[in-house]
C-alpha cells in the first residue's frame, strides 16, 4: 500500500488547474433552500423531511400544500392550489418581499413587484404536480403576443413556470427567455429575478430517497468513474453539443466510450463504472443504458435527450427520467413535452459548469435557454459532482468511505486512478501513467485496471489473468478485453476471458 501511494506523490502538484473554478462559499446554502410537499401524501411529506434532515435544512423551510396526486394538472388547478399560495407564503414568510399586486393576471396568478428575492432553490417533492395541461380559452386569450404559431401552447411543467414565481408580469403562453443561459458569473443581478427549481422524483419512494444518499455520497467522495456518449441523432446542433460533452469529459481525464452512429449503446458494449451518461433519441429507455438491470454509480449525471423525456417520471420503462432515476443516476433532466431543439437543456453547458465547480442547480439554470417552458431538472440542486478535487481523491484512496459497498468503492477507486492516469498521459507521462497502474493492478486487480495498463504499456497479455475472480464484472468489459487479446494473438487467454 505504501509503495503504491509514494508513486502517486510526485505527480499530484499536476493537479492543481483541476480545482473547481468557483470562488469558495459562493454557493447557495442549504438554509436558503425552501422544499414544498403535497400536504395530502405521507410519502411526500417524508422526502421532504428526509431531505431537509440530509441536507441540514430548516424545519421552517418545508411549506405543504394540498394537491391532488396526479402528474397532470389544468391550470386553473395549477393556479388555485399551487401557484397563489406557494406565492403568498413565500411572501408572508418574508422570502420574497415586494408588494402583491391587488389585481389577478389574465392566468388568474397573483403577482408581486419583488425587491428581494431570498429563495436559493425551490425543491418540489414527489407528489407535486409534473405538468400543467394546455388551456385553450387561456391560449386564445394569450394568442396576440405570440410571433411563432410552434408554441402557441400554455402546456409547461409545473418546474418552469415556478420559477417566474418573482416577476411582476409573464405571460402563461410560449416560453420566457433566461437571463442567465450561459452566464459564467452565475451569482448576478439577473439572478435575483428567478426562482429556480428542482425536484425529487421518481418511480418509486426508495429512488427517491436514493437521489439524496447519492449525492451526498458522491459530492463527500468525489464523482468518480466513466462517461458513455450515444452522439447519433436526427440534428446536427445535438450532435455537436454531444460531442462537445464527450470532449469536455474526456479534457477532464474520464475514460469516455462514444457511439457516433444512429444506433444506441448495444449490450455489447461495456457499461461498467457509468458516472455519465449522455445520449438520444428514443421515446422510451432502450438499449444498454435502457436496461434494468443496469446500475449507475452513486452521483451519476445521466441524460438522454428526447421530447418527451420527462412525460411521466412516474415509470421505470417509460420516457428515460424515470428510467434514469429507477437505475440510480443521481441527476436527470428531461421534457415534459415538444420543447423544439433549441429550446432544451444545453448539455455541453450544463457539463461545463459543473466542471467549475458550480452546484446542479446552478449549472442547470445556466444550460436551459427559457422558462415557461417544458423542462425539469430531477436531483438535489445542491449536488456538487466536483466538490472535491482529484488532488483530494487521490488521498482518499487510502482511506475508502466505509458508507461505499464493496462494488461501489472497487468501481470509485478504479476511476479515480483511470482519470488520474489519463491526464499523465496528455502531459505526455506515459512512463508515470504505466507505472501507477501497474502498481495498482499488483495490489488490487481488476478487469478495467489491466485493460488501461495493457493499453498504455502497449502489451496486449497484460489484459488478462484467469486467476482473477470477474464473476461480478461488466460481461461487455471481458468481451472488450477478449477482442483486445487477440491483437497480440493471444487466443487462449482471448477464449478464457470470453467464456
Amino acid at each position: 500500500m505504501f509503495r503504491f501511494f509514494s508513486l502517486l506523490i510526485p505527480f499530484l502538484l499536476l493537479l492543481a488547474p483541476l480545482a473547481p473554478g468557483r470562488v469558495a462559499g459562493t454557493e447557495i446554502p442549504p438554509g436558503r433552500v425552501i422544499v414544498v410537499a403535497n400536504h395530502g401524501d405521507a410519502e411526500s411529506l417524508a422526502l421532504a423531511r428526509y431531505y431537509m434532515k440530509a441536507r441540514n435544512i430548516p424545519d421552517a423551510n418545508l411549506i405543504e400544500l394540498t394537491l391532488k396526486d396526479r402528474e397532470e394538472i389544468a391550470w386553473d388547478e395549477f393556479v388555485d392550489t399551487c401557484w397563489n399560495p406557494l406565492l403568498e407564503t413565500l411572501h408572508t414568510k418574508g422570502w420574497i418581499k415586494g408588494q402583491l399586486m391587488p389585481e389577478m393576471d389574465v392566468a388568474g396568478r397573483r403577482r408581486i413587484a419583488c425587491v428581494e428575492n431570498h429563495v436559493g432553490y425551490l425543491v418540489l417533492c414527489k407528489g407535486v404536480p409534473l405538468r400543467i395541461k394546455n388551456d385553450s380559452k387561456l391560449t386564445e386569450k394569450e394568442r396576440p403576443l405570440l410571433r411563432n404559431p410552434a408554441f402557441n401552447t400554455t402546456t409547461a411543467a409545473v418546474d418552469s413556470e415556478l420559477v417566474l414565481l418573482a416577476m411582476l408580469k409573464t405571460p402563461a403562453i410560449g416560453i420566457i427567455p433566461n437571463p442567465v443561459f450561459g452566464e459564467r458569473r452565475f451569482l448576478s443581478a439577473l439572478r435575483e429575478t428567478l426562482v429556480l427549481v428542482a425536484r425529487l422524483d421518481g418511480p418509486s419512494f426508495a429512488d427517491c430517497r436514493r437521489l439524496v444518499d447519492n449525492a451526498l455520497l458522491a459530492e463527500k467522495n468525489g464523482i468518480a468513474g466513466r462517461a458513455y456518449v450515444d452522439i447519433g441523432g436526427p440534428y446536427a446542433d445535438g450532435d455537436r453539443w454531444l460531442r462537445d460533452v464527450a470532449t469536455q469529459l474526456e479534457k477532464a481525464g474520464f475514460d469516455t466510450t462514444r457511439e457516433e452512429t444512429r444506433a444506441l449503446f448495444d449490450f455489447g458494449t461495456r457499461a461498467d463504472a457509468p458516472a455519465f451518461y449522455f445520449g438520444w433519441y428514443t421515446s422510451h429507455a432502450s438499449g444498454r443504458f435502457g436496461d434494468p438491470a443496469l446500475r449507475f454509480l452513486p452521483g451519476t449525471v445521466a441524460f438522454h435527450l428526447h421530447s418527451f423525456s420527462a412525460a411521466t417520471l412516474r415509470s421505470p420503462t417509460k420516457q428515460w427520467a424515470g428510467p434514469l432515476v429507477a437505475r440510480g443516476a443521481t441527476v436527470t433532466f428531461g421534457n415534459v413535452a415538444e420543447p423544439y431543439l433549441n429550446y432544451s437543456l444545453r448539455p455541453d453547458l450544463f457539463i461545463a459548469a459543473l466542471l467549475r465547480g458550480e452546484q446542479t442547480g446552478e449549472a442547470y439554470a445556466a444550460a436551459t435557454p427559457a422558462w415557461s417552458w417544458q423542462g425539469v431538472l430531477v436531483g438535489d440542486p445542491l449536488y456538487r459532482p466536483f466538490a472535491v478535487t482529484l488532488e483530494q481523491q487521490l488521498k482518499l484512496l487510502k482511506t475508502p468511505d466505509k458508507d461505499m459497498d464493496a462494488a461501489t468503492a472497487r468501481a470509485w477507486r478504479d476511476g479515480v486512478l483511470l482519470r488520474y492516469t489519463n491526464l499523465l498521459v496528455a502531459e505526455k507521462k506515459t512512463a508515470e501513467a504505466t507505472n501507477i497502474l501497474a502498481a495498482a493492478v499488483r495490489e488490487r486487480p481488476t478487469p478495467a485496471l489491466r485493460l488501461a495498463l495493457a493499453q498504455r504499456a502497449i502489451h496486449p497479455a497484460l489484459a488478462w489473468d484467469s486467476d482473477d475472480n470477474v464473476k461480478n464484472d461488466d460481461p461487455a468489459l471481458l468481451v472488450e478485453i477478449s477482442r483486445y487479446l487477440r491483437k497480440d494473438y493471444k487466443q487462449s487467454d482471448a477464449y478464457l476471458a470470453y467464456k
